[in-house]
């Protein structure tokens, strides 16, 4: 066997181990941020489509009946009746959200029967563990809006 076809030293495989090492625990704590800023724009625009298609149900006289969105720790359900509590649960459309997003509200947001409006105006705001903030807002003409 020549000298020249020996393979690998021990020196060259700890320094390759090592910057592999260090690349990956580099790229971690960013992708860490990217993900929980994906969660937070993607629970954002999921409880804006849920109050919109809320009042769609609503304006389209879907089951005859009022729809709201209640707000939970750790998810949103979208429910068909005039309160979360009375509602008709065959109809429940629930959405989880993910453990690193919190939720700043806290109730139901009901659409009335007859004029497909909301009972009032709200904020919902939305926070990541990066330190990011979101709020979708609905105002009392039904305007859904993040």
């Amino acid at each position: 066997m020549r000298i020249d076809e020996r393979g690998f030293t021990l020196i060259e495989m700890v320094l390759s181990v090592g910057i592999v090492t260090l690349l990956a625990g580099l790229s971690l704590p960013v992708y860490l941020s990217f993900q929980s800023g994906n969660d937070l724009t993607t629970t954002t625009e999921t409880v804006a489509d849920t109050l919109r298609r809320a009042e769609t149900y609503v304006r389209a006289n879907s089951g005859d009946s009022q729809w709201g969105v209640d707000f939970r720790p750790g998810g949103v359900t979208l429910f068909q009746g005039a309160t979360y509590a009375s509602r008709n649960t065959a109809f429940d459309e629930p959405v989880t959200i993910p453990g690193d997003v919190t939720v700043n509200y806290s109730g139901d947001i009901i659409f009335s029967k007859l004029t497909g409006l909301p009972a009032s105006a709200a904020a919902i705001g939305f926070g990541s563990s990066n330190g990011s903030t979101s709020t979708v807002t609905i105002n009392t003409a039904g305007a859904v809006d993040y």
